[in-house]
């Protein structure tokens, strides 16, 4: 502690990926240790970071929310030979479930805020800039606020509540609010720290370039 503040370091991976995650759960519990907060929003796809989270805290001084996509959301991915294949996120499996509830981390799957309604031939412009500006620090950052307000919204996180937030390559420190909330000047969301993020977009910028191509849309970043 300093006089009028507080001084903590930010750990900047190289570039964006799930290659990062064990670093990234190091640094959160390293955070914890040093904190009072005592909830972490995990949004993951195949719930890998909130079990190896799990492991490393005691239970009863943290309480772990694995945030993930609508239940049985499908995604189109390229598979082996370049063609496009339809996948399910590894969190709408029985087993992983109950893995999952066996490490004491609760599940949360809601609508996402930043996703958008699919009507043919119409696009959510409001959405798409809140999603894009937040993938300006990174494809992960978007994923955490993204876990913040879904859990709020499912009533796991107080409006208000300092927590922290981590997906496979970022990690930060947010004041919780309702999705509706997002920008209320006194009622909306905050992000107050940043304990880790990639120097550079890898994956967010490549899934740009294929999109522009009209290639197959990958799996939301490595979550």
């Amino acid at each position: 502690m300093i006089e009028g503040g507080v001084e903590r370091r930010i750990f900047y991976f190289e570039q964006e990926g799930k290659e990062n995650l064990r670093r990234t759960v190091n640094l959160v519990v390293e955070y914890l240790n040093n904190s009072e907060i005592s909830k972490v929003v995990v949004f993951t796809s195949d719930g890998e970071g909130p079990l190896m989270l799990a492991r490393m805290v005691n239970p009863s001084d943290v309480k772990i929310f694995a945030v993930t996509f609508p239940y049985k959301s499908t995604f189109m991915v390229e598979g082996p030979g370049g063609e496009p294949r339809e996948i399910i996120p590894g969190t709408s499996l029985p087993e992983v479930r109950k893995e999952l509830a066996q490490a004491g981390v609760t599940l949360v799957q809601g609508t996402l805020p930043f996703w958008e309604i699919i009507i043919p031939g119409t696009s959510d412009i409001k959405r798409k800039a809140i999603k894009h500006t937040l993938q300006l620090l990174c494809g992960g950052f978007e994923l955490c606020v993204e876990a913040v307000l879904v859990a709020c919204d499912a009533g796991w996180l107080e409006p208000g509540e300092e927590v922290v937030a981590m997906s496979a390559d970022t990690a930060l420190v947010a004041v919780a609010s309702q999705s509706a909330w997002m920008f209320h000047p006194s009622r909306g969301m905050e992000i107050r720290e940043i304990i880790c993020k990639p120097r550079r977009c890898t994956i967010i910028r490549s899934r740009y370039n294929d999109a522009s191509k009209g290639e197959a849309e990958e799996l939301e970043v490595e979550v």
